[in-house]
Order: structure tokens, then C-alpha cells, then sequence
């Protein structure tokens, strides 16, 4: 009995044997005319127990369930029983469990998790030939619709329940992450970040105006030289009841918040003469805002024949004496005044008669109605 023979289908048994020759773990192909009965190496060769390649690939290593497909020099598709991998420079190398580099070069890798439906775009540095990759991972797609830039894990930090969070990472400690959205037409770009001594930001990159919109409507408009809540817009500028932040170089730092209709915070106004006096009040109210302080008071001395300076209580204490205000002098009991200044001078408020440097006693002011306004400044 002769060799076994390979015979080519649909012709006769006995027919022309099989030629040719090829390369070991080569998948031959049929060549020439058909019916052909000659087999020559093609372009796919078997790298492993369960790996495929074109050309000359990689030997990829056994992973559990892992089978791959190597495209080219740098390019391979493989899975594993939950994991798709579309890789740029990568392979498995079996005896290090690893993913190593196919060539001197960048990698990169797409995933898409097949048991949570999660997707990963990951990268690494230029390396060595086979060199381990240590992956970082650049964005993360989560199957709730959570997208990550900078991080495997997309999370809600601000406690937005049930809604869609794009989540931006910086590569390392103290260094920035900020989101641009701008025109591809010019260099006119809208940021949104933060900065890593510190702190977040908006606005935009060049010297365009920054715009609040809402309802699509202009409410606000930064500019390089001003910022614009006006009534033009319908809007003024509103501060909150409590200030959130106590420098007194700041807008925030202020106080305010009587109730509706009045016009700031109201305080117990005093007397400081030391005479012990019951002051009749009809109203005393403030508003601060940074260093500036602003009262309105009305107050009636009571009848009284004490000569020590009349001297009233300060909602917050003055940096500089002798700021001067404005005054309505109404005479209750007769006898009124001609003119009264009223000063500021450090935690008191003097009066003084007219222009003059002559202060006023409580028995000058005895049964006297006096209403009056003053701005002054304030360190607290």
C-alpha cells in the first residue's frame, strides 16, 4: 500500500496529489488555477496555541479564554470572556502574564467590558520592543452614560442624585484639568477647570467678553474692564444673608438681612456718654459691604441736663475718626437747633454744632429728635 494522499475535491480518487511546501504554523492557501492542487504559505500565521496573525507576529501567550488576532506590526484585536480589546502596540506575553510592547513605540488600547458595558480608552509612554505596558487610563465611558477623562471611575462628588456626571481628572497632584469648548475657526475659547494650586474657573481665554445666560437671555457680561449686572439686563446684583467669606477687601464681606422692607440690619443703638441715658428709637438700620458702612438712624435724646458729650453706639467700629454725615435736626420739645454735623470717631457717634469744632453736650440735644445718615469705613 503507498503513502496516504491529500486528493483535491471534486476530482476522481487517484487523481493529482496535493504539492507545494510551506512554513511551519503558516495556515497554507490554495495557489494557481482552479481546481488547484497546490498549497503555499499565506499571509496568516498561527502565534500560539490561540492566537492569529498577518506577517510574522508575536507569539501571544495563553490567558484563560484569551484568543487574539494580530493585524499588523502594531495593531491587534483580541478578547477574553467578558473583555474586547482594540490595541495599538500590545500583545500577551504568556510566561509574565503581561502586556508587553510589539515594537519600540506609544500604545494604546480600547476595551469594552462585555459583563458591566463599560468602555476604556487607555494609553502608555513611548517604550522598548516587548517592554511590560503600565496602562493609564485616559476616558471612561460607564454604561450608565458617567463619562471619565483621567479616571477609571466617573464619580458624582457634588451628590447630583440620578443624573449624567462628566468627571475630568488632572494626571497627577497639583497640576490642572480644565475643559475648552471654542470656536475652530479662531482662538476664542470658553474654559471650564481647575487649577492646581487650588481652584476652579470659568471664563474665557482671550479678551472676549464672558456672557450669563438665562432663559437665553443676557443677565451678566464680563469684560476686560468691567463687570455689567445692570438694569439694562433686569437683573441687579443680589448678595447672600451670610457672607461667605469674612475678607473685607471683598464684595461678600458685608452684612445685611433685615426683614422685607426694611432697608439692612438693624442694631441697638446706645448711649456711650457714660450718663446712662434711655434713648427713644425709632429706627437704626446698617448695610456693609466690604469696608464700607452706611447707618441711618432716628433717635430722640431724652430730656436730660448731663453736660458730658453726646456720644452714641457704632454697629461696627470706624478705621479713620471724623467721618463726617448729613443730618435732619426736628425739635421736639422747642428750643430747636440751628444745624448739628454728625462725625464718626472710631467706635462713637459726636455731634457737633454746625461747622464748628464746638461737640455737642446731652443737654444740647435734651428732648431733641435727630435723624441722620453717614457713610464710614470699617476694617472689620
Amino acid at each position: 500500500m503507498g503513502a496516504p494522499e491529500l486528493i483535491v475535491p471534486g476530482t476522481a480518487a487517484g487523481g493529482p496529489p496535493v504539492g507545494g511546501s510551506g512554513t511551519a504554523n503558516t495556515i497554507p492557501r490554495w495557489t494557481g488555477t482552479t481546481p488547484s492542487t497546490t498549497l503555499e504559505d499565506s499571509a496568516l500565521v498561527q502565534s500560539g496555541t490561540n492566537a492569529i496573525g498577518f506577517g510574522t507576529p508575536k507569539t501571544w501567550g495563553t490567558n484563560f479564554t484569551l484568543n487574539a488576532i494580530q493585524l499588523s506590526e502594531s495593531a491587534s484585536l483580541s478578547a477574553d470572556i467578558n473583555t474586547t480589546y482594540l490595541a495599538a502596540n500590545q500583545y500577551f506575553d504568556s510566561p509574565g502574564f503581561s502586556n508587553n510592547r510589539i515594537k519600540a513605540n506609544f500604545a494604546a488600547r480600547y476595551l469594552q467590558n462585555g459583563a458591566t458595558g463599560d468602555h476604556s480608552f487607555q494609553v502608555a509612554p513611548f517604550g522598548a520592543a516587548d517592554s511590560v505596558i503600565s496602562w493609564t487610563t485616559a476616558m471612561t465611558i460607564l454604561n450608565g452614560g458617567n463619562v471619565g477623562i483621567g479616571t477609571a471611575s466617573p464619580t458624582d462628588s457634588g451628590g447630583w442624585s440620578a443624573g449624567r456626571i462628566l468627571d475630568v481628572r488632572s494626571p497627577s497632584a497639583g497640576t490642572s484639568a480644565v475643559l475648552y469648548v471654542g470656536d475652530s475657526g479662531r482662538a476664542t475659547n470658553t474654559q471650564l477647570g481647575f487649577y492646581g494650586s487650588g481652584y476652579g474657573f470659568v471664563g474665557t481665554v482671550t479678551n472676549h467678553p464672558f456672557r450669563v445666560l438665562q432663559n437665553n437671555q443676557l443677565r451678566g457680561e464680563w469684560t476686560t474692564t468691567s463687570l455689567d449686572i445692570s438694569s439694562t439686563f433686569g437683573y441687579g446684583l443680589k448678595l447672600p444673608a451670610t457672607p461667605g467669606n469674612t475678607n473685607p477687601n471683598t464684595l461678600d464681606a458685608y452684612e445685611d438681612g433685615g426683614t422685607a422692607g426694611s432697608g439692612g440690619k438693624t442694631w441697638t443703638i446706645a448711649d456711650s456718654s457714660g450718663a446712662g441715658l434711655a434713648l427713644a428709637v425709632a429706627s437704626c438700620q446698617y448695610i456693609q459691604i466690604g469696608k464700607l458702612v452706611t447707618i441711618c438712624v432716628d433717635v430722640t435724646f431724652p430730656v436730660t441736663a448731663s453736660g458730658a458729650n453726646a456720644s452714641l453706639t457704632l454697629p461696627i467700629g470706624a478705621t479713620v475718626n471724623w467721618h463726617a454725615g448729613t443730618v435732619s435736626f426736628q425739635s421736639v420739645g422747642g428750643g430747636g437747633l440751628a444745624e448739628l454735623t454728625v462725625m464718626c470717631n472710631g467706635a462713637e457717634i459726636a455731634f457737633y454744632a454746625g461747622t464748628t469744632s464746638a461737640r455737642q453736650t446731652n443737654a444740647n440735644l435734651s428732648n431733641k429728635r435727630i435723624i441722620f445718615a453717614i457713610t464710614y469705613f470699617t476694617s472689620q
